[in-house]
């Protein structure tokens, strides 16, 4: 009898670690798939970057345009440097070479100005040039994405530099360098005025090359032409496009009179100081003094350089429908605020998932093991993730419970998966969805109906998962009246994997109330929406975009409601009851709910959450 007893432990013992075995080589298996797949994405987005730029590149190259000089040309004559040489303007005028890798591939020249970003603490300079420089890097880039710029003075030392944008009106581009090394700045705050029409033989154009060398010569016949610009009589080399113009008075005294920004034989066009200043001006002011950037756009004509090793990512941020950043941030290690990518709460890994890391919450007591086993698999099997996409550009995701119908599961999940995201709020129907279950179940959703004042959508599975699912019956089921404890339960995106999260908290009363009482002792950064909606409820559960459309159930599994998202740490939420009696009543368009969308902010300069505005209920 032992001996048979021991056969059977032996036997199960070796079973045991044949299917741990197994287990570990299934998840090692999966990982590399993904990490695979994560490669083969990077790729095909590196691609697609690389065709857009080929096409530009070729039809430029079938334009006939004027033979131009070589950036290491010099220019100039001994009387215009002999002019600069006792002022200090000479410090001011730079030169600007782009490198792949070792290799110089563009050099031309700027100059430092008196202008600084507000919302760097950083010591740093800024130096205006010509946009050709922009030009000659989109224009350089390969697959290594290598490309760098360096900045050279008159002392011949060289300053870390950014490129950051260009306006293709003015065929302006601006330089930042961070550096300690005090450079001498032009002001542009007092403009020269200068006569139409005639000679004047106080005007200088200045360069510099990578050498060092100042080089200089002499303009006349300033004529102005009707977008403001000016062309003049002298000739200068492709190294001298970004150099000052200078405006030398009676007393000998200099000004900058404007910016080269093109040249032709002996022909040279500058943007005059006055203009140069307000761009200058108007750009900067943009990002004010802020570290975030709510609603940041550039004005028509500026363009926002990707820098060097974010070609990809620029990519990925855009086929997920999200706004590049402003210039710099980036470089800066800004990251992308209001992503429906952010976890919140205590994750639930899906059986499989490669990289189920334990993760440590503080001495919080673990919310998915107040769950019995049935509610936990129902869980997995009736949350699902839901994302809108306008072709291959995600519009919005977030999270949708499967419910129950007469015939077919549904989706329930918010409105704002199809709405436009414009002032107007408008549902889009043409909008294609899809739903998805980890590891990689997913499906075509088609909106059945919508109620915008309830922010309510119903989607149809146009197929299966071909996977178990486990839709919820909210029209039958009771809501269990023992929920003291609530749980705001969503599913992360497809792309962050799909994994379960849940926060816990309670049920505070209803939403207007509550936040009207809150509001009164908060300023700004906290506060909620003053909603026209007395049937939405306040949890004290805390989540994220990604748990838009998420439901909030009892730890028996009771549905209570369907969640939204404000910024203010609370969960509004839409009770079962206010559910039902809209679906059986059937909707209709009413009044929209605003949307928040993604924005910039800079890491590490503040607390984000303490300067947010303008809080929106999603």
């Amino acid at each position: 009898m032992n001996e048979v007893t021991g056969r059977e432990e032996n036997s199960s013992s070796w079973w045991r670690i044949f299917t741990l075995k197994e287990s570990v080589l299934k998840k090692w298996q999966f990982e590399r798939s993904m990490r695979k797949e994560h490669e083969a994405e990077q790729q095909r987005y590196m691609d697609e970057y690389m065709d857009e730029i080929k096409k530009p590149q070729a039809e430029a190259s079938n334009k006939i345009t004027e033979p131009q000089a070589e950036s290491s040309e010099t220019f100039g004559d001994i009387d215009s440097h002999e002019k600069i040489s006792a002022s200090h303007l000479r410090l001011g005028v730079v030169s600007i070479a782009l490198f792949n890798e070792d290799v110089m591939v563009y050099a031309c020249s700027g100059a430092a100005v008196r202008h600084w970003h507000a919302n760097i603490r950083d010591h740093h300079r800024i130096f205006v040039t010509s946009a050709r420089l922009a030009h000659k890097f989109n224009d350089n880039r390969t697959r290594d994405d290598n490309l760098r710029i360096e900045v050279y003075t008159h002392d011949n030392a060289t300053l870390q530099r950014f490129l950051g944008l260009y306006d293709e009106n003015l065929d302006i581009a601006m330089v930042t360098s961070f550096n300690l090394k005090c450079v001498y700045t032009l002001d542009t705050c007092n403009p020269v005025d200068l006569p139409r029409g005639t000679r004047n033989n106080k005007l200088f154009a200045f360069g510099r090359a990578t050498t060092g060398t100042l080089m200089g010569t002499k303009c006349s016949h300033p004529v102005f032409n009707d977008k403001g610009l000016v062309s003049v009589t002298c000739k200068i080399s492709e190294t001298g496009l970004g150099g000052p113009v200078i405006y030398f008075g009676r007393d000998g005294s200099g000004h900058i009179a404007g910016l080269i920004t093109g040249y032709c034989q002996e022909k040279t066009t500058f943007v005059p100081t006055k203009i140069l200043h307000e761009w200058l001006k108007s750009l900067l002011l943009i990002t004010s003094e802020t570290s975030h950037f709510r609603g940041y756009s550039l004005p028509d004509g500026v363009k926002t350089v990707i820098p060097s090793g974010f070609v990809v990512r620029s990519k990925i941020l855009q086929s997920l429908g999200y706004p590049l950043p402003p210039p710099l941030v980036f470089e800066l290690n800004g990251r992308l605020a209001s992503r429906f990518e952010e976890y919140f709460g205590q994750f639930h890994y899906w059986d499989g998932y490669p990289f189920d890391i334990p993760y440590r919450y503080g001495g919080e007591k673990l919310i998915w093991e107040q769950f019995g086993k049935d509610v936990m698999n129902k869980i997995s099997q009736c949350v699902v993730t839901i994302a809108s996409f306008n072709g291959k550009i995600r519009s919005f995701a977030c999270t949708g419970l499967l419910i129950k119908g007469r015939d077919c599961p549904f989706v329930l999940t918010s409105a704002s998966l199809v709405r436009t995201g414009d002032a107007e709020g408008k549902i889009n129907e043409t909008l294609s969805i899809e739903v998805f279950l980890p590891p990689n179940h997913s499906t075509e959703g088609i909106l059945e109906m919508y109620h915008q004042n309830y922010n309510i959508a119903i989607f149809r599975l146009k197929h299966d998962l071909n996977t178990a699912i486990s839709p919820q019956d909210i029209f039958t089921s009771q809501e269990s009246r023992n929920n003291k404890s609530v749980v705001a339960i969503g599913r992360a995106p497809k792309g962050a994997h799909g994994l379960l999260m849940a926060s816990m908290g309670e049920v505070k009363g209803k939403y207007n109330v509550v936040t009207k009482r809150k509001n009164k002792h908060l300023t700004g950064p906290r506060q909620g929406l003053d909603l026209d909606c007395e049937e939405l409820l306040l949890s004290a559960c805390q989540i994220k975009e990604a748990g838009i459309g998420g439901p909030l159930i009892g730890l028996d599994g009771s549905f209570i409601g369907m969640n939204f998202y404000d910024e203010s740490g609370t969960t509004p939420f839409l009770p079962r009851i206010e559910i039902l009696r809209v679906l059986y009543k059937g909707f209709s368009l009413l009044e929209r709910w605003p949307v928040s969308k993604p924005y910039w902010c800079l890491g590490g300069q503040g607390d984000v959450l303490d300067q947010l505005r303008g809080k929106v209920l999603m």
